[in-house]
């Protein structure tokens, strides 16, 4: 079967480019619009600001979309069990999306049309990386005993889930498991294409991974970890563990300024040529040093420089290659790496290391 997403979810945690950009009102906030929750849950936090939300796939705005459209014009609940956040019948949400066809754009009617089956579980479930490790979840699943996974969603100290970790979930088996999965000739392309790995350093990718799944597990509160459930369960089983967009108390925000979020589908270096300068004053990077040159990459941080406002804040993640400053860009990015362990401490979703950025 076709791969439609690279992502049916944003492996980045929204709430840290909250907690770094610090986003205030009448903010220009530039990101990458990959699986929606990202520039979604950023909309939804605070009044007034202005997000553009960038991709060169037409299908993950698809995506990005549906989740926008969803989330205005349904009930969170039903948002949730139509894009596949939470388990329902396939008939509820052909029967929702019905509903919500009549405020999508031909071209958008006529790709959900086409691709119905995803509603069997939902579109996130249909990301290349969800369904290629959903394979392997099962199985870790089994390992680890689903009691003691439910065990860790009582918990709500961290102190707590550490001790209840290492006594349970020490399975001589699990490391072995991410050796398979995260193998270089099966990750490659199945899990991710294979520009995203052009970076990697294969002989410890699966290391890499097993050093930071005990934080996943356990630096939040599983009860409110939605990659946690999604992760463990195929679903986010407690509505407080749903992305921010869709939780009741940022419906409001979101609805208000449905019209300052922009998606567009072009490439962030051609979409930045196209803006004035000092326009923007947030930037959220993602992961894209792993997926860009280091020439590409030293192109892109001269545009961020003619287009950001002085004192813009800038998050970048990576996996396997971190931005290196050299010559002026090391003189006019300043990175802060004690915020970024405090950041990395927190992420619910542990697996990119950070660079917070301050342009001065």
């Amino acid at each position: 079967m076709e791969v439609l997403f690279n992502f049916g979810l944003s492996q980045d945690d929204s709430r840290t480019e909250k907690q770094f950009l610090k986003l205030s009102e009448d903010d220009h906030v530039l990101c990458l619009a990959s699986g929606g929750e990202v520039p979604l849950d950023l909309i939804s936090g605070i009044k007034d600001i202005h997000i553009d939300a960038v991709d060169t796939d037409q299908n993950q705005l698809f995506l990005a979309q549906l989740k926008h459209k969803a989330a205005i014009h349904l009930d969170p609940n039903e948002a949730a069990l139509l894009l596949g956040y939470s388990k329902g019948s396939e008939a509820i949400r052909r029967t929702l999306l019905s509903h919500l066809k009549f405020h999508l754009s031909e071209a958008e009617k006529d790709f959900w049309k086409h691709n119905i089956d995803l509603f069997n579980l939902g579109p996130i479930h249909a990301g290349r990386f969800e369904t290629y490790i959903r394979k392997y979840n099962k199985i870790v699943s089994s390992l680890l005993g689903k009691k003691h996974l439910i065990a860790l969603m009582g918990m709500n100290d961290r102190a707590e889930q550490e001790d209840y970790f290492d006594h349970y979930f020490r399975v001589r088996l699990l490391k072995f498991i991410f050796r398979i999965a995260f193998h270089p000739r099966i990750y490659k392309s199945r899990g991710v294409v294979e520009e995203g790995l052009q970076h990697s350093k294969t002989s410890n990718m699966a290391e890499f991974f097993y050093s930071r799944f005990r934080n996943f597990c356990v630096a939040n509160p599983a009860a409110k970890n939605g990659y946690y459930q999604f992760t463990f369960f195929n679903e986010m089983i407690l509505p407080e563990a749903f992305p921010d967009f869709l939780q009741v108390k940022n419906l409001n925000i979101l609805r208000a300024q449905t019209q300052n979020l922009n998606f567009f589908k072009t490439d962030i270096m051609d979409h930045l040529k196209q803006v004035e300068d000092n326009y923007y004053s947030k930037i959220a990077l993602s992961n894209l040093s792993d997926w860009m040159s280091c020439d590409e990459i030293t192109s892109l941080l001269d545009i961020i420089l003619k287009k950001v406002k002085p004192g813009a804040r800038i998050l970048a993640r990576y996996i396997h290659a971190p931005i290196i400053l050299s010559g002026d860009h090391a003189d006019r990015f300043e990175i802060d790496y004690e915020q970024a362990r405090d950041l990395m401490n927190k992420e619910r979703y542990p697996f990119y290391s950070l660079i917070p950025m301050v342009v001065t």
